[in-house]
């Protein structure tokens, strides 16, 4: 609703794709739980209708040393949305996310399931088996695509930031 800088809008771009803190220390950086926060308020201060702030790696995915990702939602008092990566493993993986989102305190207000595996063995089923565990809604069902242009993420992004402001799910199919 608001237009933002790059910069505003993604203020910690790493170089690599892999774990937060190892990618910072390849580039001689150093995360930070506060640094983080910090951003986030700064955004916080405008004018918005809707804030979304994503993760990268997961709810434990180490920013350094000491501090897990985890930290950014509770300082900042953030309910939180779990994205599940629909393969195999992914029952165990979210089921254990969202005991440890339990436990830190924060608000589970739904997950998404992300069909990163297109032949994933008894997708339905896994599919029913959170439905049925995870205290919280299912919000979206993310296909699997095999390449996404920046329209396709685009019109995503708004189905979703659609689907937070008005809790329904968009009708035409996004």
């Amino acid at each position: 609703s608001r237009p933002m800088s790059y910069d505003q809008v993604n203020p910690v771009l790493l170089d690599e794709a892999i774990a937060p803190h190892i990618a910072a220390a390849h580039e001689g950086r150093r995360l930070s739980a506060e640094r983080l926060v910090g951003f986030c308020r700064g955004a916080m201060m405008q004018p918005l209708d809707l804030m979304l702030v994503e993760g990268a790696g997961g709810w434990r995915v180490p920013l350094n040393a000491v501090e897990n990702l985890s930290e950014l939602p509770k300082r900042l008092k953030m309910p939180t949305i779990l994205v599940v990566g629909m393969r195999l493993g992914c029952l165990n993986h979210a089921l254990l996310s969202v005991e440890a989102i339990a436990a830190d305190g924060v608000p589970l207000v739904g997950w998404v399931a992300n069909r990163v595996d297109p032949k994933m063995h008894c997708y339905e089923e896994n599919l029913q088996t959170l439905k049925d565990r995870i205290r919280a809604p299912l919000l979206a069902e993310l296909p699997h695509l095999d390449e996404v242009s920046p329209s396709r993420a685009a019109e995503y992004m708004q189905s979703a930031a659609r689907l937070l402001v008005t809790g329904e799910p968009p009708q035409d199919g996004t």
